[in-house]
């Protein structure tokens, strides 16, 4: 799946709206679950998850 920039799914970015965008993610090889307050650790990610959700960057490059 494609990278996204950590800002994408900061707190504020989720709270105002990101959360149907991205409700899973993965951020350093763990699959992650925002619960309306806050990221939860699902689970190390899989090949399966890997393709099926986006990963969360340092380095990619958010729309401008």
């Amino acid at each position: 799946m494609k990278k996204i920039p950590f800002s994408a799914v900061s707190t504020l970015k989720m709270v105002s709206g990101n959360e149907k965008k991205y409700s899973k993610v993965i951020h350093d090889g763990v699959l992650k679950e925002w619960v309306g307050i806050g990221w939860i650790e699902l689970r190390t990610a899989t090949k399966v998850d890997k393709l099926r959700y986006p990963t969360v960057s340092e380095t990619a490059k958010g729309k401008k």
